[in-house]
């Protein structure tokens, strides 16, 4: 093998760098579903044309039909505690434990009303017990409380407090909500009861950008069920509404896309020089072998072939071992650091698809980097390749040969 095995650690260094990044970088794309769901069941009614919200009483008639699964009415706030921005979700506790299937770790009541997340009590160093002050958001509004629960879920990083305490945070009225969360799988009876009831709102799949219920257009209510698989990835789809709700979750969806896209760009640029540097290395210290294949008949192909074959030697592990290395480091970082965004901490995404994808795309830079390294020293001949690699030896003394001073 003439790349020597050294360079396996170098090669792990740079792949470790994309590791990192990336599951984290994912987590901070995925934060929008993870805040409102996901999934082909949810449907999200919210703020309608006219401006005016979702509020109980259409939530409590949308749970009294029967391709109804669950139902949660909620408002989303966002405030601070001890110094650390967090969400905030008013709920109707009942109906949302129904619907997100948590579970309570701690209680000091059978009937709580201010729960907070078991990975927001981790970080916040909190827990059951514990007196928080919490101010209003664009109202107003100041809140003193004891935790009275921890929960565990897929929301556990938010703190749960009553929908009427958070509509005075944001100036809601009576019943007014943000949102009304869905599980159904028959979207087309729930367009349909929205319509017999003449309810403007807007209507769209798991959190995804919605679009109004007008009863009287039935041409658009078909183009609703046509797009209500739209997912926040979807930029083209543009907003003809007033619904708040909507504009936030896609231009801020479109936002994180966009900056997760550029990050992603410059980890795996970094990755790619790095690599390239210490292929470019190792292969120039090969150039009189390169010059002997020449002069024994090798073309530029059979060459290009034989590095590339010891390269992905090297590639292969290297991409493994670095990738999860960077997968574990990701972790201990985003554990033991608050990495927050709107109120949410960043979890990495560390599915098997990503490994994966990290593995695979670490081996492909590899592979560019060596055809690069190659595509500068194949333009020798094969005498300058050798003539330059005799010039570059050191030529040692008897003294020095002998390691005598």
């Amino acid at each position: 093998m003439l790349l020597k095995k050294k360079m396996m650690f170098g090669l792990i260094l740079c792949v470790l760098i994309l590791g990192a990044f990336l599951p984290t970088l994912m987590g901070l794309k995925k934060l929008p579903q993870k805040t409102f769901g996901e999934g082909e069941d949810l449907i999200l009614v919210t703020q309608s044309i006219d401006r005016s919200l979702p509020n109980m009483s259409l939530a409590s008639g949308i749970e009294e039909q029967d391709f109804v699964d669950a139902v949660s009415p909620e408002i989303y706030a966002y405030s601070s505690l001890m110094g650390l921005p967090i969400t905030i979700r008013g709920v109707d506790f009942p109906r949302f434990k129904d619907f997100e299937g948590i579970e309570i770790v701690k209680n000091s009541t059978s009937s709580p009303s201010v729960l907070i997340g078991r990975e927001l009590s981790r970080r916040l160093g909190i827990g059951l017990g514990s007196e928080i002050t919490i101010t209003g958001t664009t109202k107003p509004a100041f809140y003193v409380s004891r935790i009275d629960a921890v929960f565990s879920g897929s929301n556990d990083d938010e703190l749960l407090l009553p929908l009427k305490v958070v509509r005075k945070f944001v100036g809601f009225g009576s019943s007014g909500v943000s949102a009304i969360r869905v599980k159904t799988d028959r979207p087309d009876l729930l367009l349909e009861y929205l319509q017999s009831g003449n309810y403007t709102v807007n209507m769209g799949s798991g959190g995804s950008p919605s679009k109004p219920v007008d009863p009287s257009d039935q041409g658009s209510n078909r183009i609703i069920l046509e797009e209500i698989a739209l997912r926040y990835t979807n930029l083209s789809f543009d907003i003809g509404n007033l619904s708040y709700m909507s504009v936030f979750i896609q231009r801020g969806s479109g936002s994180v896309a966009v900056v997760v896209s550029g990050f992603v760009f410059l980890s795996c640029a970094l990755t790619f020089i790095g690599i390239t540097a210490i292929l470019a290395k190792g292969i120039s210290e090969k150039k009189k072998d390169i010059g002997v294949l020449y002069g024994i008949g090798a073309s530029d192909a059979r060459i290009t072939l034989f590095f590339l074959k010891e390269t992905l030697l090297l590639a292969f592990p290297s991409a493994l071992i670095g990738t999860t290395a960077g997968f574990l480091l990701s972790k201990a970082i985003t554990t033991n650091l608050s990495l927050i965004a709107f109120g949410k901490y960043i979890t990495p995404d560390t599915s098997p698809s990503i490994f994966l994808g990290v593995t695979i795309l670490s081996i492909l830079i590899a592979a560019i980097s060596c055809i690069c390294c190659l595509f500068y020293l194949l333009k020798w001949n094969p005498s300058e390749l050798i003539s330059q690699s005799a010039a570059e030896t050191k030529v040692y003394t008897l003294k020095e040969t002998l390691n005598e001073d």
